[in-house]
């Protein structure tokens, strides 16, 4: 018999990006989705989260009312979803709220190896050694490497390694607490799936003669504006000892970037939403605008009908720095992502003189997202270093 899975991560729920609750929303009704596909579908037999199923380690009412909800609906099927701990919302050693729903019906020991699950629901398997219908399954929440290395001793093979951690062979640069696929023993986890990283991407290596699998399902909505805005789920499939990957698409908002050089330029795009969207349909729409003397949206015709029919976020100028290493016109607040104003920082500082700036912005980026707030003073932190040092 064939027992196939779905895998994802980076669900992030309770995400209300930039403020918006109908991005709440959208956020939410992705996992849903990806739990009735789950559900309606005879041949599909279980779900797995590689980390960060919640933005926070203190979710909402709200939030924590719709998890019991999409709990009931996968108990009700019969149908198990496996989940560890991110950075987000936990971490080893720490408590997963995910915990709540199956405490008091499961009780799992951590060091006790394949153990049986036959029941539907969130299960929290942090730490934890589970096999369901054959296929085995490891948790390793998110730790350090070298924490990891250690606990990695004492297992034993299992199908598939459920990770939240930042693989070098996902990421443009590395750190000393980067991940590799190196560090794991591909004897015991030919399947490592991976949360983290937002990204939808699989390596693949021969090991003993068989084929080891690094995979990252990738985020179920976009999150950040430089993601991909195809978002997917990944589908396991075993038999025998076979197991086989693949990617399947799944339904989010449309989401729409335009660079925008001349107000005919914006007519036209203007034309194009408004053939194709109304109030019932927005897309997410991002304008970079980069027109002479435009400043603001006031100075845009029908923009107050754009804002109608779509999620729109404006910015002006196309990067923080020019190649005098003077500083262009600022970034409208709060319209440009984060990640996007330390990517343009990060390419920025080539030089061997700027090392230091480099090291402390790589770990702000890969350590300190706690949240946009945090993330924006450590930005004009390093800001105001480059300042002192004449930099900009």
């Amino acid at each position: 018999m064939t027992i196939n899975g779905l895998h994802t991560a980076d669900n992030h729920l309770g995400f209300r990006q930039y403020g918006l609750q109908i991005r709440e929303k959208d956020i939410m009704d992705s996992f849903a989705r990806i739990v009735h596909m789950l559900v309606r579908d005879k041949d599909l037999h279980y779900m797995t989260v590689s980390g960060d199923l919640l933005n926070s380690k203190y979710p909402s009412v709200n939030t924590m009312t719709f998890l019991s909800k999409m709990h009931d609906v996968l108990r009700k099927a019969g149908k198990p979803c496996f989940v560890i701990s991110g950075n987000h919302d936990g971490g080893y050693k720490s408590n997963n709220w995910i915990g709540i729903f199956n405490s008091g019906s499961l009780e799992l020991e951590e060091g006790k190896m394949y153990q049986k699950i036959d029941v539907g629901g969130f299960i929290d398997i942090d730490g934890m050694s589970v096999e369901y219908k054959g296929v085995t399954i490891f948790g390793a929440p998110y730790m350090k490497r070298e924490a990891w290395l250690q606990l990695q001793e004492k297992h034993v093979k299992h199908d598939i390694l459920l990770m939240h951690q930042t693989f070098k062979e996902f990421f443009n640069f590395n750190s000393a607490n980067s991940f590799s696929f190196e560090d794991i023993n591909k004897d015991l986890f030919g399947c490592t799936i991976v949360g983290d990283i937002h990204i939808s991407k699989t390596v693949e290596l021969e090991a003993q003669g068989k084929k080891a699998y690094l995979v990252s399902p990738g985020s179920t909505e976009l999150l950040s504006k430089g993601e991909a805005a195809t978002k997917y789920v990944v589908v396991s499939s075993k038999e025998d000892d076979h197991l086989k990957l693949s990617y399947t698409e799944i339904k989010t908002r449309d989401v729409i970037t335009f660079d925008v050089g001349s107000i005919d330029q914006y007519k036209e795009i203007y034309k194009r939403i408004v053939d194709t969207y109304d109030e019932n349909n927005q897309p997410l729409v991002y304008l970079n605008i980069n027109i002479e003397n435009v400043y603001s949206p006031n100075q845009l015709p029908d923009i107050g009908d754009l804002f109608q029919r779509t999620i729109l976020r404006m910015s002006y100028g196309k990067q923080l720095f020019v190649d005098n290493e003077e500083a262009t016109q600022e970034e409208t607040d709060g319209n440009i992502t984060v990640l996007d104003v330390g990517m343009q920082m990060f390419d920025r500082m080539i030089t061997t003189s700027m090392s230091e700036f480099k090291n402390e912005l790589s770990y702000i980026l890969e350590e300190g997202l706690k949240d946009e707030l945090n993330f924006r003073r450590e930005v004009e932190g390093v800001l105001g270093k480059l300042k002192d040092a004449k930099v900009i």
